[in-house]
């Protein structure tokens, strides 16, 4: 999986919640965000051009986390 990294951020989510990195990329083109937590298998992808629109429904703006997780971990740590 190849992608390029615009932008990475660190969120605690509160004082006991489990915090997790976004980070904006480009893949085929198109601007994406990835949200991982910690945990191996926890990884959301959406488009961000969608997401500008408001559009956030399952099978639209929804996509395998498990394919982008190894790149995007891998972001994270640059």
């Amino acid at each position: 999986m190849k992608l390029y990294a615009i932008k990475t951020a660190y969120h605690r989510n509160g004082i006991t919640g489990n915090g997790f990195h976004i980070i904006l990329f480009k893949h085929d083109k198109k601007e994406m965000v990835g949200i991982v937590f910690e945990e191996s298998g926890s990884v959301a992808v959406l488009d961000r051009g969608l997401l500008s629109k408001g559009e956030i429904s399952f099978g639209v703006n929804s996509h395998r986390g498990d394919m982008f997780e190894k790149a995007l971990r891998k972001a994270i740590l640059r």
